[in-house]
């Protein structure tokens, strides 16, 4: 009799964040969201660091038709530091945001 052991699956968060308040992180946010959300399997879960303020940003709102269980976004906002400690668990991804100046762009890549 051959035994067939029960898959976990994961959920991947998309961790996004913010090297500093008011760069974008709640508007990258939302249009990764926005995006993932024409996926057949359907709609990330949706985090969010602020009282609902995302929900705000999302061109169609934040009701969809699906939910895919196997992917979560997150909106940490001006919490860089706290996003990259999570980077530890291999089914986290970062997506930092920052200022468009060369020199914070700059002092940015070299830190990572």
């Amino acid at each position: 009799m051959t035994s067939v052991a029960p898959t976990v699956r994961r959920t991947t968060t998309v961790q996004v964040a913010g090297t500093a308040g008011g760069v974008g992180t709640t508007t990258v946010a939302a249009l990764l969201f926005a995006a993932l959300s024409q996926d057949v399997l359907g709609a990330p879960r949706l985090y969010d660091h602020a009282a609902g303020e995302l929900g705000l940003r999302l061109p169609e709102g934040d009701e969809v038709r699906l939910l895919n269980p196997g992917i979560g976004l997150h909106d940490c906002g001006a919490h860089a530091a706290a996003a990259v400690a999570r980077l530890a668990d291999p089914h986290t991804v970062l997506v930092l945001v920052t200022a468009a100046t060369a020199g914070l762009a700059t002092l940015m890549i070299r830190l990572l």
